[in-house]
């Protein structure tokens, strides 16, 4: 059951109840799909959801329709999990407003839908249905950043870009797709002599990176002559790429998975039929690994199949180069069958393979989400049949963080990780024939409350790790959970002390930009620090104040820093202050106080967002 209500508790009448989760209503287990359903008088609302699996929820009150004035409604804070079998209170927090907008070029690509998801207090995501001219209302709450993805299909977009801030009455915001063209390729197996086309192979290109992830584009699928009329989208990478360079991605049941760039004239069309007659395509994609076959079965006990369970599958990103994988950020999905199998085609040879169960899960402030639960971790040769996969009793773990002066460390970051991907993977194996070591994601963050404490529920196995983070201040621990006979396991961390680096961001006038990113990044990295926990580092920072000022801490006593600031306004834009020396024996940071510039106008420093009081 679900009830909405107001922020005085009372009932929410008129909102919009929204699901996101996979499988809603028998929608297929391999994408995410929206509900929304409108409560009663009373703000409740039932709805049937698949057991153990958890969705996020959130609520909004349908806008009023366009007339003179900026119109304001409710949302939620959408940061709510709803489980089946529990009962879900979502709240009205803050006031939102309209943003006018208008995507251009969509008939060029058929009938594409258009989706925004939004970050911030009241973060979410959402399918919006433009009109005949391609224009429609969003509503978000101001302050909050907006990415308006344009998809072909869901999980295969074709142009991304930050919505803006609203700064007047009636503005609208244009976006304007770029029409597709024709590219042909073709793929190819070069495990045999003369290479041979492979059919049935899917392939992607990349758009480009939003909030660490790679977003991609199916631009196609193979036929049996291994040909695919691809329809390029026309980008520029964000970062440094070349315009026109594309890296694509493919992979097929009889096809080793293969990444690849090349160099695109974005100016012109080739002709696809003359490519096709003269089988010289204009790119190929070539794979010299075998293309295996995975299966095994996954149960809830010794006896009790885990059916029509979601599973992830991350496998590494081409073969291991010395002693190391590198896994993919995107997974597999697969799903479980009535018997808790599964199987999975068109793995690369040589490579490394983690497959996952997703677990709902119930954090002491109420609200949750999925864990991934490792199943297995094996390093893929040829087939293989990893037989019954058994998955862990839940336990609760319960953190306790503390500074380096004794005080709860509120706001800490606690990231959680699997151990098991960091250790050795081959059995014994002599490590100049096999890779022994998998570098991981962190797949579940946590924030301590103001006592320093958080709560996640993990399954009873010694294959986890936990890194306590704040203000560069980190300590990492494993987590031994297999061999408790308790059901709770309290996990205390004391956060060593860091030097602080003070100062402040402005623009060229001398104004503060309020809420500024600031990042100090150790260079080069320490020896000895573990590479995820200096991806964490890498990707760590401190947000100023309403005045522009922030502090950052800095762990490494012997390391130089860079340090950078990010203002995200109409532009965005990066500043450096070089490199900042940190002597060891003084402790002490030369210069200690410093100034961060940034080249924003003075006419585009947002405000602080409004709340309802």
């Amino acid at each position: 059951m679900i009830r909405v209500v107001d922020v005085d508790g009372r009932p929410w009448f008129g909102a919009t109840i929204v699901l996101a989760g996979r499988a809603i209503e028998g929608e297929p287990a391999s994408s995410v799909h929206t509900l929304e359903v409108q409560p009663d008088v009373d703000g409740r609302a039932i709805v049937d959801l698949i057991r153990d699996r958890a969705y996020d929820v959130w609520a909004y009150e349908p806008m009023p329709k366009l007339g003179k004035g900026v119109e304001t409604a409710k949302i939620s804070d959408a940061h709510t999990t709803c489980v089946a079998g529990t009962t879900a209170i979502v709240r009205a927090t803050s006031l939102v407003t309209r943003r006018r907008v208008v995507v251009k070029g969509l008939d060029a690509w058929g009938n594409p839908s258009v989706r925004v998801e939004c970050e911030g207090r009241s973060a979410h995501s959402q399918v919006v249905h433009p009109g005949a001219d391609g224009s429609f209302s969003l509503p978000f709450v101001p302050g909050d950043a907006c990415t308006l993805f344009v998809e072909t299909a869901p999980g295969s977009v074709i142009h991304f870009t930050r919505v803006p801030l609203v700064r007047d009455e009636g503005s609208v915001f244009e976006v304007v797709v770029a029409p597709p063209f024709s590219f042909p390729i073709r793929t190819l197996s070069t495990k045999e002599k003369p290479p041979t086309p492979c059919g049935n192979v899917d392939v992607w290109q990349r758009i480009g990176v939003h909030r660490d992830r790679i977003v991609w584009c199916h631009v196609g699928t193979s036929d049996a002559s291994g040909m695919i009329d691809a329809r390029l989208a026309r980008i520029e990478f964000p970062g440094g790429l070349p315009k026109g360079y594309v890296i694509f991605k493919a992979r097929g049941p009889s096809f080793g998975f293969v990444q690849t760039g090349t160099q695109v004239a974005f100016d012109e069309d080739h002709d696809v039929a003359k490519a096709r007659e003269a089988r010289a395509p204009v790119f190929e994609l070539r794979s010299h690994l075998d293309a295996v076959t995975v299966k095994g079965r996954v149960l809830e006990d010794q006896a009790t199949p885990c059916s029509h369970a979601r599973l992830l599958a991350f496998a590494s990103i081409g073969v291991g180069r010395g002693v190391a994988f590198t896994l993919a950020v995107d997974p597999i999905v697969i799903e479980t069958d009535e018997r808790g199998a599964f199987r999975i085609d068109g793995l690369a040879s040589r490579s490394a393979l983690r497959i996952m169960a997703e677990v709902a899960v119930v954090d002491a402030s109420g609200s949750g989400g999925t864990v991934a639960e490792v199943v297995s971790l094996v390093v893929v040769e040829r087939d293989s049949d990893l037989g019954d996969l058994v998955r862990s009793e839940l336990r609760n773990v319960d953190f306790h963080v503390l500074r380096s002066d004794g005080f709860p460390a509120e706001d800490a970051r606690v990231f959680v990780g699997e151990y098991s991907a960091m250790l050795d993977i081959t059995g014994g194996v002599d490590a100049n024939e096999k890779p022994t070591k998998v570098t991981t994601q962190f797949p579940i963050v946590l924030r301590t409350d103001r006592r320093g404490r958080a709560s996640i529920r993990l399954p009873a196995s010694d294959a986890f790790t936990a890194v306590a983070l704040q203000r560069g201040a980190f300590v990492s621990s494993p987590l031994l959970l297999a061999d408790q006979d308790r059901r709770t396991t309290i996990v205390r961390i004391e956060l060593p002390e860091v030097l602080v680096l003070r100062g402040t961001v402005k623009n060229r006038s001398g104004l503060p930009l309020p809420r500024s990113r600031v990042m100090a990044m150790p260079n080069p990295v320490p020896s000895g620090v573990d590479p995820s926990i200096a991806a964490l580092l890498d990707r760590s920072f401190e947000m100023a104040d309403r005045e522009g000022r922030f502090e950052v801490g800095l762990p490494f006593l012997k390391s130089n820093y860079f340090v950078y600031a990010r203002y995200e306004g109409e532009t965005a834009a990066w500043t450096t202050q070089g490199r900042i020396l940190v002597h060891a024996a003084e402790r002490s940071v030369d210069p200690s106080e410093i100034e961060l510039e940034i080249p924003v106008l003075d006419a585009e420093i947002r405000q602080r967002p409004r709340e309802i009081k």
